[in-house]
């Protein structure tokens, strides 16, 4: 009894069982309890199936069949909404986004915190108010508005100038549309 594989196993074309894998194979079938009926029944559908020219099960069901199909539906809330990871599976992320081997504490980007710091707020407000309000630019009040570092926050950190980040005489006041032309640097730092 010895059986091909159509497609071979491993790519290789025409690969066999061995005589004694079959025999290995027969004997783990007698200790799960198969019996020779059954036996039977299992090697006449493994020839029915790998007869040339019979289809597969699943041909044409390409986007039908999805894997996880029946667990997540689009629209439902997500089983993990509202928890929070552990200390320990926070640590693991956080070194796999730095690609640390050992962790080192939680790391947020230094633009990250300058831009969400209290000394920040206030230097916006300030510009803001010095500005009166208004695009330098193009001269427009009453829409959104940005505040400008006319010297980019990197440079000044490359400098050693911390100073000069909250400097009101280094901030100006754009429209989003001025800004989007003036400043080469915006949204790459996002």
């Amino acid at each position: 009894m010895v059986k091909k594989y159509p497609n071979g196993r491993n790519g290789k074309e025409g690969c066999k069982h061995s005589k004694s894998t079959i025999k290995k194979m027969k004997k783990s079938a007698l200790k799960r309890g198969i019996s020779k009926e059954n036996r039977k029944k299992i090697t006449k559908g493994i020839k029915k199936s790998f007869k040339k020219g019979r289809q597969v099960w699943n041909k044409n069901t390409k986007g039908i069949c999805k894997s996880n199909s029946g667990s997540f539906k689009k629209g439902k809330v997500s089983a993990f909404k509202g928890k929070k990871h552990t200390e320990k599976a926070r640590k693991k992320i956080s070194m796999a986004k730095s690609r640390d081997k050992e962790f080192q504490g939680f790391k947020s980007s230094i633009n990250k915190i300058i831009r969400h710091s209290i000394e920040y707020q206030e230097w916006r407000n300030k510009v803001f108010k010095r500005d009166n309000y208004t695009c330098q630019e193009c001269g427009k009040s009453g829409c959104y508005i940005e505040a400008h570092h006319k010297k980019p926050v990197v440079e000044c950190l490359k400098e050693k100038k911390e100073k000069l980040i909250f400097d009101v005489k280094n901030g100006i006041t754009y429209c989003k549309k001025c800004h989007i032309i003036k400043d080469t640097h915006r949204g790459r730092f996002k």
